[in-house]
């Protein structure tokens, strides 16, 4: 039998291995009721990079900073929980909100209960923004399908095809996906696309948003969407082809597209879990490099976030 690589350990010795690397631990037993309260490697693994000495790492051993404590790595693992639960909750607005003027704007030009199942309802390849535009179409059309014909196990959708003779978008889009919306928004007709803008800004109270704005809006809230979902490390991640979209672009998109209160939501939450970073020294620098709003603490020292936020609103 092949040993293993990563044998089990105990809670105390994941607390040694810890000691051994540097990690100044003064409460054992509050140690070990972190540890068994939460996943090792959620925690420690999740986050050690931003506490690990780089100059004294190497492939077989690891060294933190002189100085972590095991406290300081919990409190960035709790912040970007506390970042991810409220971030799940402005996102699943804004993605009903973006949802429904999609749909409205797309049946408004599209009558038929299913005309979302024809291929003439989407753009040319011409017209289309992104890549891959048949395999895009024919992959979106094929999760509809199988969504009209019950595969989803949804009874709601069952219930309009026997009752009504077919499935309205209105209904299908229950059951897509923010990832499925987004696709679908890519492959609309400018018009349709232009609808859609025009009826949120109608919601939002804004006065102009561009079709181009609300497709990157819809795919960066999209993947930083499946982070949260997937309960991924949400203040460090990245998003489109090149990653270079943080969570400072997330959240000009996010207030872009939601109504002031909504936005004012999002900052207040954002700056209630940075509170639980400000008692470590040097890391909210390190974190709101990474979340890419270190240029904004310099405009602004006491609310770092709210240059981010304002932004999103020009």
């Amino acid at each position: 039998m092949k040993e293993q690589d990563k044998p089990f350990k105990t809670i105390d010795e994941q607390i040694e291995i810890l000691r051994s690397r540097g990690v100044v631990i003064d409460d054992h037993k509050g140690a070990r009721e972190l540890l068994l309260r939460n996943n090792y490697y959620s925690v420690i693994n999740g986050y050690k990079e931003f506490f690990l000495d780089k100059d004294r790492c190497n492939q077989d051993v690891e060294v933190y900073r002189r100085g972590t404590r095991l406290e300081d790595i919990a409190t960035l693992y709790r912040f970007d929980t506390m970042l991810r639960f409220s971030m799940t909750h402005c996102l699943l607005n804004a993605e009903k909100a973006l949802k429904t003027v999609t749909v409205h704007a797309f049946c408004e030009r599209h009558r038929g209960i299913e005309d979302y199942l024809d291929p003439a309802c989407y753009c040319s390849k011409r017209d289309y923004k992104g890549t891959n535009y048949t395999k895009n179409l024919i992959r979106l059309l094929s999760t509809m399908q199988s969504l009209r014909d019950g595969k989803g196990g949804r009874p709601y959708i069952e219930h309009y095809r026997r009752e009504h003779g077919g499935v309205p978008l209105w209904v299908l889009s229950n059951a897509l996906t923010f990832g499925n919306m987004s696709h679908f928004y890519d492959l609309q007709s400018i018009g349709v696309q232009n609808e859609a803008c025009h009826l949120l800004c109608e919601t939002i109270g804004a006065d102009r948003l561009g079709a181009k704005k609300l497709r990157m809006a819809y795919s960066t809230m999209t993947d930083f969407r499946n982070v949260c979902a997937h309960g991924g490390r949400l203040f460090c991640a990245r998003s489109g082809v090149r990653g270079d979209r943080r969570f400072a672009d997330m959240v000009r998109y996010l207030v872009l597209v939601s109504t002031e209160p909504e936005g004012e939501f999002a900052l207040s939450a954002i700056m209630q879990a940075f509170r639980v970073l400000a008692p470590i020294e040097g890391l909210p620098e390190i974190v709101l490099d990474e979340m890419g709003i270190g240029h904004a603490k310099q405009a602004n020292a006491d609310n770092p976030l709210a240059n981010v936020v304002n932004a999103g609103k020009k």
